[in-house]
């Protein structure tokens, strides 16, 4: 087994990894860095020679939005992601044209790195997977989907070759959400390859319900002062995290009741992301249509 960091080893941003079970050649991952511009934000692909298989943990932007361009070079490649996350990376990836459009207009600095038709083409290479779903590459290396918590079709890559259980963690969240369940691991792993991004000991972190009471006493000074609460959040995950969060603090008038407004981002993902998500019960999902 090989296993070569091609983006993100060091630093978050263009997570991608090339991992080699027996000649079966896996890109877990094709990000972007989220300040580095063109051809630099790229992971190092020209150190891949081939690849049989590309899997995508989840949606954002620095573990998605490279994939167009990779995909390009090796068309022959399937593309595999849990079946919640295909409708979601569509729509960020279409999303990440139109900004990279709009910043090469502006100064010219920033290629044009995919287009909307190539994105498009990418509908037919996705094969969408259900969570525990065995899939074999080449009766050499089977592989499956973990729920990694995090955000919606997030999954943890799970990969099994002669006996060999490889787990590849994600963003992956163990505790409940307020919209997304924890996640779910393997019983049985003997090398694991995680993230490390909240790798301190559980005591040297804050709980989330204490910041949550702790941002409702600071919302509801600032509103009951007659100010604005401007609340700068990713698109996808914490902005629907969010929006649930201040509905329930407004229904428990913890904090007045005044609109939200969001860009139409957060609004186009939360839609998909109440629609498609299989995982949230149905009476949170009414509530949260009802009152978005």
């Amino acid at each position: 087994m090989t296993f070569t960091p091609l983006g993100g080893g060091r630093e978050i941003g263009a997570n991608s990894y090339l991992l080699s079970l027996d000649g079966k050649n896996i890109l877990i991952d094709a990000g972007r860095h989220p300040v580095k511009e063109g051809f630099e934000s790229l992971p190092e692909i020209d150190k891949i020679e081939d690849l049989d298989v590309i899997m995508i943990s989840h949606s954002h932007y620095d573990h998605l939005s490279s994939l167009p361009y990779i995909s390009q070079r090796w068309p022959n490649a399937p593309i595999l992601m849990a079946q919640e996350n295909k409708g979601l990376s569509l729509r960020i990836l279409q999303n990440s044209v139109e900004v990279m459009k709009k910043k090469n207009a502006k100064d010219g600095v920033e290629p044009i790195l995919y287009n909307h038709g190539e994105i498009n083409e990418l509908k037919r290479r996705i094969y969408p997977m259900e969570y525990f779903q065995r899939y074999s590459i080449d009766d050499v290396v089977d592989v499956a989907l973990y729920p990694a918590g995090h955000v919606m079709g997030a999954a943890s890559i799970y990969l099994e070759h002669k006996g060999r259980r490889v787990l590849y963690s994600g963003d992956i969240s163990l505790s409940q959400q307020l919209t997304i369940p924890p996640a779910q691991l393997p019983k049985k792993v003997e090398t694991l390859i995680s993230e490390g991004t909240y790798g301190a000991k559980e005591n040297q972190l804050l709980t989330r319900y204490s910041e949550i009471e702790r941002l409702s006493k600071s919302v509801k000074r600032v509103l009951d002062n007659g100010g604005r609460v401007l609340l700068p959040v990713f698109a996808l995950g914490r902005g629907q995290e969010t929006i649930y969060m201040l509905l329930r603090l407004m229904q428990k008038n913890k904090i007045p009741s005044v609109p939200i407004y969001t860009n139409g981002m957060v609004a186009s993902l939360s839609n998909l992301y109440m629609s498609n998500y299989e995982r949230i019960s149905d009476k949170d999902r009414k509530w949260f249509m009802q009152n978005f």
